[in-house]
C-alpha cells in the first residue's frame, strides 16, 4: 500500500491528499524521502543522460554542479498543482509546478518476498 495521508506530506493540513493506492511503482512521498534518505547529501541526485537530453534541470553552481531536481508524490498544500521536490542540494519541501519539464523523477518499488 502506497501511504497518501497527510502525515506522508509533512503537513499538519493538506486539502489536496488522496486515498492510499495500491500502486507498484510509485513516487516517494515527502516523509519518505526523509526516512530512507537520511540527510541533504543522501538525496543528492545527478540526472541521467536520457533526463538531460529531455530538458532535466543541471546546477551549474559550483558547490551542486551537475545535481538536479527530483519530484515527490506529496502536494503542496497550497496550490493543488504543485508538488513537493528535492532540490539540486538535496533539500526537501520546496514546491514544483506538476507540468514543469526540468524535474526529474526517481522511482520507487517495494520488493516483498
Amino acid at each position: 500500500m502506497v501511504d497518501n495521508s497527510v502525515e506522508s506530506t509533512g503537513d499538519s493540513k493538506n486539502q489536496f491528499v488522496s486515498n492510499n493506492t495500491n500502486d507498484k511503482v510509485f513516487l516517494l512521498s515527502y516523509a519518505e524521502a526523509i526516512l530512507y534518505f537520511a540527510s541533504d547529501e543522501a538525496r543528492i541526485k545527478q540526472p541521467t543522460q536520457y533526463a538531460k537530453s529531455q530538458g532535466a534541470y543541471v546546477s551549474t553552481n559550483s558547490a551542486s554542479k551537475g545535481n538536479g531536481y527530483w519530484m515527490l508524490r506529496s502536494p503542496f498544500a497550497v496550490r493543488d498543482y504543485y508538488v513537493k521536490r528535492v532540490d539540486y542540494n538535496g533539500e526537501v519541501d520546496r514546491s514544483r509546478y506538476v507540468g514543469n519539464t526540468d524535474t526529474g523523477i526517481v522511482p520507487a518499488l517495494w520488493i516483498v518476498f
